[in-house]
């Protein structure tokens, strides 16, 4: 049988909306187009879901990572705004300049601007103050504080500058006179026989005043003015002076026994973070107020000795160690009497981001080996301590962690418990020549037998990052974010044996 064909109709074709599928339950997925009839094209806003989907997971990752970037660098930038800390550094670094003359940047006093002051000696043998730029060496102005002496060129005998209170100005102490030394035969060497406080704009380029100090007196700089400690007929003076005028302020006097003729008998004073002065006799200790009043009652610390010396045992912390002898330290507490000598050497922080503000760090023995110890700051107990066979004497504390070396190791350990974060064995031994940070990486100093290597270490995992050579004893320190190296050697004059110096500046490339 043979099937009708009616008249043909016109066909128009009709988007359905998502009602008008599936009845009204929810819209039908499209079915994959097969070439049949009968097929569906996809709509176009379900084609383009999953890509707009997969952008907006792209970019809350972008936002994210930007989020932690700006946070890593803020941090960074946190740790780098802190002082001892380098500029940024890389595997460009090299050795930017070298002198014998400008005198050891150890004690060089920040002028911003990349320029710092420095006593040096020039030619003539006249000890004088310069301004120094670290990027080049180039010698921005110069004054002399004292008189040229060919015994003073001779012997290495430059001035040694403090930062004042005052911007810009400077307290420097140079020598005067040169006689014979008494205790060379031979008569050929020199010792200064005056000595003076010279106070240096460093802004004008002038002397704006000097002070003349007893040839054997310890001098610090104070925010009042300067200090001056002496020993003498079995007393110890401290004296305090106006930078400028030189008028006394006050004076404290004690008596004090002299220690037989093997040892060196003088008097110290320094200045911790709370203004508290500790004074050190030959045998005896006293801790003032920046006034001069006694505040330890005891008039005298138990267990002080032949070179007493005081320091910070954390930067800002407040609190004041001394050294009683060649190991022994005590911590002083808040209102100024001693906690219990113990007999190791403090570690200095050459960086210090208050990460562990209630510890201060120390190296000793126990049994029979060397350790590391944390010790609470407010009476030096003991917190924690690590093994460290033949720990260097500088460490830098950044996120918790201190960063030291060993004889033959880079080491981070968590400053709260004790515990190591990471360990990098050196390719040679560690030199005590000091760790430095630009807060991305540490630096060490590495020597073999071949050669003397400063090695960058990630701060992050201690992974050896790169290396440059450096010149053999280098001793580092930064000095306005510059690491500066300083090489000693000795050489006789006379019968007496006097120490050089040379000065490196490092820098990057750019």
């Amino acid at each position: 049988m043979r099937r009708r064909s009616g008249p043909s109709r016109q066909v128009v074709l009709v988007e359905a909306d998502d009602r008008d599928l599936e009845g009204r339950g929810e819209p039908a997925l499209p079915t994959p187009l097969t070439g049949e009839p009968g097929d569906v094209a996809p709509h176009p806003r379900r084609r383009w879901w999953p890509l707009l989907v997969a952008v907006a997971l792209v970019l809350g990752l972008v936002a994210t990572q930007a989020v932690l970037d700006a946070r890593e660098r803020a941090h960074l930038a946190e740790i780098r705004s802190l002082p001892g800390v380098l500029l940024p550094v890389d595997q460009s670094m090299h050795a930017l300049w070298t002198d014998d003359a400008t005198g050891s940047l150890t004690g060089a006093v920040d002028l911003g601007g990349g320029s710092v002051a420095v006593g040096a000696l020039d030619d003539s043998g006249a000890q004088v103050v310069r301004g120094v730029e670290l990027r080049t060496g180039a010698v921005l102005w110069e004054v002399p504080v004292a008189q040229p002496e060919a015994a003073a060129l001779a012997m290495g005998w430059s001035p040694y500058c403090e930062e004042t209170s005052t911007p810009g100005l400077l307290a420097c102490t140079a020598y005067g006179t040169f006689a014979a030394d008494p205790d060379d035969p031979s008569g050929q060497s020199a010792v200064p026989t005056e000595r003076h406080l010279v106070v240096v704009d460093a802004h004008a380029h002038v002397v704006r005043a000097q002070h003349t100090l007893a040839l054997e007196a310890f001098t610090t700089v104070t925010d009042n003015g300067y200090l001056a400690a002496e020993y003498a007929d079995g007393t110890v003076t401290v004296t305090s002076h106006d930078l400028v005028s030189g008028t006394e302020q006050w004076r404290f006097d004690a008596p004090d026994e002299p220690l037989d003729d093997r040892y060196d008998n003088r008097a110290w004073v320094e200045v911790d973070g709370l203004s508290r002065l500790l004074v050190t006799g030959p045998r005896s200790t006293w801790v003032l107020s920046s006034d001069g009043t006694l505040l330890d009652t005891q008039g005298t610390l138990a267990g002080s000795g032949a070179y007493s010396r005081a320091g910070h045992a954390r930067g800002d912390s407040g609190e004041l160690y001394y050294l009683s002898d060649v190991n022994r330290t005590v911590v002083l507490r808040a209102d100024g009497t001693p906690g219990e000598a113990f007999d190791d050497t403090t570690i200095n922080l050459t960086v210090d981001d208050g990460s562990a503000p209630d510890l201060f760090f120390t190296a000793g023995y126990a049994d029979g080996g060397m350790v590391v110890r944390a010790r609470e700051i407010s009476d030096g107990s003991i917190r924690w301590e690590a093994p460290m066979v033949g720990a260097g004497s500088g460490g830098v504390l950044v996120d918790g962690a201190l960063h030291v070396t060993s004889l033959r190791t880079a080491t981070a350990i968590d400053a709260a418990t004790g515990e190591v974060r990471w360990s990098h064995e050196l390719e040679g031994t560690a030199t005590d020549g000091g760790i430095v940070t630009d807060g991305r990486v540490v630096l060490v100093v590495e020597s073999t037998y071949e050669r003397q290597s400063l090695v960058a270490l990630s701060l992050a995992d201690g992974t050896r990052q790169w290396q440059i050579s450096v010149p053999t004893d280098d001793y580092l320190n930064v000095v306005a974010g510059h690491l500066c190296g300083t090489t000693f050697t000795e050489e006789t004059v006379g019968g007496a044996v006097v120490s050089r110096q040379q000065t490196t500046v490092y820098g990057v490339t750019g």
